[in-house]
């Protein structure tokens, strides 16, 4: 196995990892530093809607990263991370094979994954035409409608555009609010064919055909290759930090949504970017 050593390893290079990433190349150039993501390509999963205009901060920081010429490893998946010699490995599965690299400094930055309807407690059927926004994303760019009555359920900037994206590849799309109304009950044998949802407000509970339906409640932290790290996270999985980030082991960090403090997490606010210039100074 390839061993190199590192003042910095980045996990992750979605939005998160991309912000500290061009901190530590801004902040220093003589930092050797690595960015690892898992997919082809950096953003995150929702980073083909940047483009739209709900997401311009998310927009310029991508075309940031892209001028900026980060190192970034693509298709580099981390298996296990651990800590001798007072230095923290980093076992990597690569296109080249397997590789354990060594770094100063670990930032975990790896976010999450939405959590489907099979993770939650909800009545009914398991027919197909069930599914998260990414998925959706997924069907869309590979040029498949996922359905042709859809029923999006919740409100956020995230499903404001899939509903879109949606209506203008030909699919009738209703999107409903999970603040006032909540998934009930599921109908359908092999084919998803209704939904009951209740007002929370009315306590009225509504029938609605559908064939399709988008719905996510919580995430699912991407922490699953920290199992022997000795890193300390709640019964979620979300990993334990202080308000500085940093977790239980010195100089490992770990920042946005795979942590604890997700809720009140700001990815543009200048209390992260000085968090983030603390990480990188200490």
């Amino acid at each position: 196995m390839n061993k190199v050593i590192y003042d910095v390893v980045i996990v992750g290079a979605g939005l998160t990892g991309l912000q500290v990433a061009l901190q530590a190349k801004k902040a220093d150039t003589s930092i050797k530093y690595l960015v690892l993501e898992h997919e082809k390509q950096a953003g995150g999963y929702f980073s083909r809607l940047f483009k739209n205009n709900n997401f311009l901060e998310e927009n310029e920081l991508l075309n940031q990263a892209e001028k900026a010429d980060l190192n970034i490893r693509y298709s580099a998946t981390v298996l296990g991370v651990t800590t001798k010699d007072n230095f923290h490995q980093l076992k990597v599965q690569t296109s080249e094979g397997l590789q354990e690299l060594k770094a100063e400094k670990i930032i975990l930055c790896t976010g999450a994954l939405e959590k489907p309807r099979e993770s939650l407690q909800i009545p009914g059927s398991r027919p197909a035409g069930i599914m998260t926004s990414k998925m959706v994303l997924g069907l869309l760019e590979r040029g498949y409608l996922p359905g042709s009555n859809v029923v999006v359920f919740n409100h956020d900037k995230f499903t404001d555009e899939t509903t879109k994206l949606l209506r203008e590849n030909g699919a009738v799309a209703e999107q409903f609010n999970s603040a006032s109304t909540k998934l009930k009950k599921i109908y359908g044998n092999s084919r998803l064919e209704s939904i009951d949802i209740v007002n929370k407000n009315t306590k009225q509970i509504i029938n609605i055909p559908c064939d399709t339906l988008v719905y996510s409640k919580g995430y699912i932290p991407a922490t699953f290759y920290l199992d022997e790290s000795g890193i300390h996270s709640d019964d979620n999985g979300f990993i334990k930090i202080n308000e500085w980030s940093e977790s239980n082991v010195p100089n490992i960090y770990a920042l946005g949504i795979c942590t604890t403090l997700f809720a009140s997490f700001n990815l543009f606010s200048k209390e992260t970017k000085k968090v983030i210039e603390e990480m990188l100074d200490k």
